[in-house]
C-alpha cells in the first residue's frame, strides 16, 4: 500500500488544487493531442489494452466520470467507436498481446495514468496494476519507476495549466 500513500501525499502537497480543495485532475486537460502509442497499436493490441483499461477502472467497483471520460478519450485515440464492446480477456491473455518491452512500458504508463484519473488510487486498482505488471514481466522497482514518471508528468501538465490560467 506504499504507492497509494505516496500518491495521496503527492496529490495533497504537489498538485495545484481548485477552490474546493480537489486536485486539478481532469482527463480533458491531461490528455490533449494524439497519443502516439495508443494510435500505433495493432487491432489485437487495441482490444487487449481496452480489456486491461476497463478492468483497471472497474477494479474498485466505483466508476468515476473522470475514469469514464479518460477511457473514452483512449478509445478515440485508438480509433475505436464507443460501441466497441470490451473483450472478455483476463490479465494474462491481454498482457500476452504486448511482446516487447517497448510496447509493455507504455501500457503500464497509460494504465497508471488511468488509475489517477479520479485523483486517487484505490487499493484494488493498485493490486490489479501489480498483477498486470507481473504478467508483463516487470519488477516492483520497474513499476515504481513507471508510476513515479506518471506522477511527474501529471505535475508538469498541472504546472503548465496553471501558467495558462488568466491572471497567472
Amino acid at each position: 500500500m506504499l504507492f497509494a500513500a505516496n500518491i495521496c501525499f503527492y496529490i495533497d502537497y504537489r498538485i495545484p488544487k481548485a477552490a474546493d480543495n480537489r486536485p486539478f485532475m481532469k482527463p480533458e486537460t491531461t490528455r490533449r493531442g494524439i497519443n502516439v502509442f495508443l494510435a500505433a497499436l495493432d487491432d489485437h493490441q487495441k482490444q487487449a489494452f481496452l480489456a486491461l483499461a476497463d478492468a483497471v477502472i472497474r477494479a474498485d467497483d466505483r466508476l468515476s466520470h473522470q475514469e469514464e471520460a479518460m477511457l473514452a478519450t483512449m478509445r478515440a485515440e485508438m480509433a475505436l467507436p464507443e460501441s466497441t464492446p470490451v473483450p472478455a480477456l483476463d490479465v494474462a491473455a491481454a498482457s500476452a498481446a504486448f511482446g516487447s518491452r517497448s510496447s509493455r512500458v507504455p501500457v503500464m504508463l497509460e494504465l497508471a495514468g488511468l488509475c489517477l484519473a479520479d485523483g486517487e488510487v484505490a487499493p484494488q486498482e493498485e493490486a490489479l496494476l501489480a498483477r498486470i505488471g507481473d504478467a508483463l514481466g516487470f519488477t516492483a522497482a520497474d513499476l515504481m519507476a513507471q508510476r513515479d514518471w506518471v506522477l511527474r508528468q501529471l505535475a508538469l501538465v498541472h504546472e503548465a495549466n496553471g501558467m495558462m490560467m488568466e491572471g497567472a
